[in-house]
């Protein structure tokens, strides 16, 4: 059994049956799919923000420290995310 950490994708099925809870499909471990789902979390965290800030200024400034602080557990978690990522998911536009 290995006593160091690992960040991991979880593919989880959802069905649309309250009665069945998520179901787990597969663990995908690739770093570089873990750092983009971590790219893909902080734009999705930072558009939030900046379309809630278009309609009120100070609940705006709370998401952004949201994202922000997500953006620090990323890259406190995530292998490589600080340096591949962190400056990329500023550049990159969300969808």
């Amino acid at each position: 059994m290995s006593t160091q950490s690992t960040v991991a994708l979880m593919l989880i099925y959802e069905p649309a049956s309250t009665e069945a809870g998520p179901i787990a499909i597969a663990r995908i471990s690739d770093r570089a799919l873990v750092i983009a789902a971590a790219v893909a979390a902080l734009n999705q965290a930072e558009a939030r923000a900046a379309q809630i800030a278009s309609l009120d200024e100070l609940l705006g400034k709370i998401e952004e420290l949201e994202a922000r602080r997500l953006g620090d557990l990323l890259a406190l978690l995530v292998p490589g995310f600080q340096s591949h990522a962190v400056s990329k998911a500023r550049e990159c536009p969300v969808m």
